[in-house]
């Protein structure tokens, strides 16, 4: 039997609710801008943890691989899950391209002024933050395919409960 939850919608679902489009674009704006408003990510204590730093000092960890986040949205708007991340969820990927991209930048440049060495904690930086989404790609990709494998064998079970059940055997 289903329940009805007499908790009211959230900000975030009554914008939703309201205009669709409009709240879904200006968190995909949102989510583009994080990199244009200076914040930065850092690898969390596991594979598919990132520490997203914010301008004011705050910090949210998301998890890539469960799809969650510490910040105030995820965590009030448990409504909304279903049909949007967090700007941190939505832009972590792109955040994460921006900064390997400045780190790079900032290591060629030392390189280029004839003193490599200067460049070493950026290359520490780029090789750990890289390190880090490279793992977190590859886990999502394994789970992607265990869940597919899931699929296949609930699929054939199905298909085989489907041949007995119209065999005419009964249990």
């Amino acid at each position: 039997m289903e329940t009805q939850s007499n908790k009211p919608p959230s900000t975030a679902m009554r914008s939703y609710q309201n205009d669709p489009q409009g709240f879904l674009s200006r968190m995909l704006e949102r989510a583009e801008a994080l990199w244009l408003e200076d914040y930065s990510a850092e690898p969390g204590e596991g594979i598919g943890l990132f520490i997203v730093h914010t301008p004011k000092g705050d910090r949210y960890t998301v998890n890539v691989l469960e799809q969650s986040c510490t910040c105030a949205f995820w965590q009030g708007a448990e409504d909304m899950r279903a049909i949007t991340g967090c700007k941190h969820l939505c832009g972590l990927e792109m955040l994460i391209t921006e900064q390997l991209a400045q780190l790079k930048a900032i290591i060629g440049q030392h390189e280029l002024s004839g003193h490599p060495e200067r460049a070493q904690p950026q290359r520490e930086e780029f090789q750990r933050l890289s390190d880090a989404w490279q793992a977190t790609e590859d886990a999502a990709i394994d789970r992607q395919a265990e869940e597919e494998e899931d699929g296949r064998l609930l699929m054939a079970e199905t298909v085989a409960e489907f041949a007995i059940a119209n065999s005419g055997y009964r249990f």
